[in-house]
């Protein structure tokens, strides 16, 4: 007896080009890759779409001291370091995104901070070794420490 041989592989191809064929004209896959496709684009553009909504916004820092020197200087520092524009930018385009500002006292920032009219408070103080103590506060958790000491030489 002989065997017969069956091609297996051309009928495998067959069917599964009839399978592909019905599932992919299928209308629930024609929906499906549609919504798919709108979802990853949505996805795509959303960092975009945010990025430029946020632009517009300016984020207001308040630095108290009880030097006047030292809270203009540290405004100027802060302002300098916060406020770099992009590369390219012309200076009637741009607009900074933070304003740097001296608050009266410590009353006023901690008040401002509270009720959300600014986004930190900076307190810079000269030590009697002439570094200078910077403590930051900003509407983090309350949980958590309020203030990070940072001492610049």
């Amino acid at each position: 007896m002989t065997a017969r041989r069956d091609p297996l592989f051309p009928n495998a191809g067959i069917v599964a080009r009839r399978e592909f064929r019905d599932r992919t004209h299928s209308p629930l896959f024609v929906a499906s890759t549609i919504v798919l496709m709108a979802i990853a684009m949505l996805v795509a553009v959303a960092p975009i779409a945010i990025r430029f909504m946020d632009r517009q916004t300016v984020t207001r820092i308040a630095i108290v001291s009880a030097d006047v020197e030292l809270a203009s200087r540290a405004v100027s520092v802060a302002d300098t370091l916060l406020n770099i524009p992009p590369p390219g930018a012309g200076a009637a385009g741009w607009k900074k995104p933070y304003r740097v500002e001296v608050a009266t006292g410590p009353v006023q920032a901690e008040a401002l901070l509270a009720a959300g009219a600014v986004a930190g408070v900076m307190v810079v103080q000269r030590l009697p070794s002439g570094q200078v103590d910077v403590a930051l506060g900003d509407h983090g958790p309350r949980d958590q420490a309020d203030l990070a000491l940072f001492q610049l030489r």
